[in-house]
């Protein structure tokens, strides 16, 4: 009888072991939630941006007439709130967050295929048929007109009519190209056929994920003593070569930190200084948040000077670099302070990874890429086109027009990225899953 207590408790602590084991695979996923909500958050603000920046430029950009009050709140909210390098930014770092995590946490050679194998169609899917769509409805309908109507009784320079492809097999390059593109991401023929050009950002986050994948295979089998001076190394000869590299060197950083214990512990305790004296991390982190704060304020107060911190590249004093075209997207030093010195605050502080945890902001996150879709198709057919009815034909102000739209644009973006997300996106991302477990087996 003892002998079969014995037994029967041995396979219930066993069991017991089993299903903590298994709680823990299960888990480990969520733990990384509250990045997906920060990611829902710039969900927010990239929804307030394109949405502003097209029914109400003066908000959000410099030499456009409007109300004084306008100004005032561009100078004041514009800088954290609606600026569109800063959104882009912090996509960047934050994909580059993200994307190492699988096979940092479970460092194998399966782990480190699936990512290679699934990534392209991950991203390659949704992007192939939003574009279609795009294509489709720039092509076929009068829409473009009433883009141009639009952007004149607004007198809205920010806003380009979408140039779609000419001919099938221009699409089909455009939409390959998406992929494959290495620096001048803007002027890649897709994002000039989308609507309110901004589809290289997917592309370039997409590009700088290979970044990551090349560099994040060293980290499990080196020193992570190590780690911190390494990628700190990468991201100052990527900022000297002006690229986009040490946006996702930091990135990598910052998951590294949050994995690797040995890290994670000198986060905890602080940074050394002379004499002995600690600087807590989230001290350090909000010292760098507030010094790329302030520069945002100074460059919305002198928008003149906004380029100047491209003499800190050296880059641009070699031959092949003196055209360099300051309107294109490059990184940003204030945008990166800010971005950095944000995601290092939410990594100290367990307070603020339970508000972005919260259900609604994790909702919105996993639901970006769609929203994405929705806000450019949405804003440039149905609201450009009620704004013109409104304006011309129901003769309505311009303030009362922009309004309207407003309010009725906000959901129909979210139940059109709903309808995308279960239809285009969540297949895609199956997918791109089966695929990869179909290779391996």
């Amino acid at each position: 009888m003892a002998q079969n207590n014995r037994s029967l408790v041995s396979r219930l602590s066993s069991l017991r072991s089993s299903l903590q084991t298994r709680a823990t695979q299960t888990l480990a996923p969520t733990q990384q939630d509250y990045l997906t909500g920060l990611r829902g958050l710039l969900v927010l603000k990239s929804l307030a941006w394109i949405l502003l920046q097209t029914f109400v430029p003066t908000i959000v950009s410099p030499g456009t007439e409007g109300p004084f009050y306008q100004s005032i709140l561009r100078k004041v909210c514009s800088p954290l709130l609606w600026n569109q390098s800063l959104i882009c930014s912090f996509f960047v770092i934050l994909s580059a967050r993200t994307v190492c995590v699988p096979f940092l946490q479970e460092p194998s050679v399966t782990r480190y295929a699936a990512s290679l194998v699934a990534r392209p169609l991950r991203v390659g899917v949704p992007l192939t048929i939003a574009l279609i769509i795009a294509f489709a409805i720039f092509t076929n309908t009068g829409t473009a007109q009433k883009i141009s109507e639009t952007a004149s009784l607004l007198q809205n320079a920010h806003i380009a009519v979408p140039r779609p492809p000419q001919s099938p097999l221009v699409a089909f390059n455009a939409i390959f190209n998406t992929l494959w593109v290495v620096r001048d991401f803007s002027l890649q023929a897709a994002n000039q056929a989308w609507p309110s050009a901004t589809l290289w950002v997917p592309s370039l986050v997409y590009s700088q994920s290979y970044t990551v994948y090349i560099a994040m295979v060293i980290l499990p089998f080196t020193r992570p003593s190590w780690h911190i001076q390494g990628l700190l190394l990468f991201s100052a000869a990527s900022f000297w070569l002006e690229s986009w590299g040490w946006y996702s060197a930091t990135g990598l950083l910052l998951a590294d930190i949050s994995i690797n214990p040995q890290l994670r512990r000198k986060l905890t305790s602080g940074f050394g200084l002379i004499n002995g004296l600690i600087c807590p991390s989230w001290v350090f982190a909000l010292v760098l948040l507030t010094i790329g704060a302030v520069f945002k304020y100074i460059w919305t107060a002198f928008p003149q000077h906004l380029d100047a911190e491209l003499v800190l590249h050296p880059t641009l004093h070699l031959s092949d670099s003196l055209n360099f075209d300051v309107h294109q997207p490059y990184p940003r030093l204030d945008d990166y302070l800010v971005v950095v010195g944000t995601m290092l605050l939410l990594e100290c502080s367990t307070w603020l990874q339970r508000c972005f945890s919260a259900r609604l902001m994790v909702h919105l996150g996993k639901r970006s890429l769609s929203v994405f879709v929705a806000q450019s198709l949405v804003t440039y057919t149905l609201g450009m086109t009620l704004f013109a009815h409104l304006r011309v034909d129901q003769d309505l102000s311009e303030a009362a027009a922009a309004a309207i739209v407003l309010v009725i644009c906000i959901p129909v973006i979210f139940f059109a990225a709903e309808v995308f997300h279960w239809f285009v996106d969540m297949p895609g991302r199956w997918f791109a899953k089966r695929f990869a477990c179909w290779l391996r087996e």
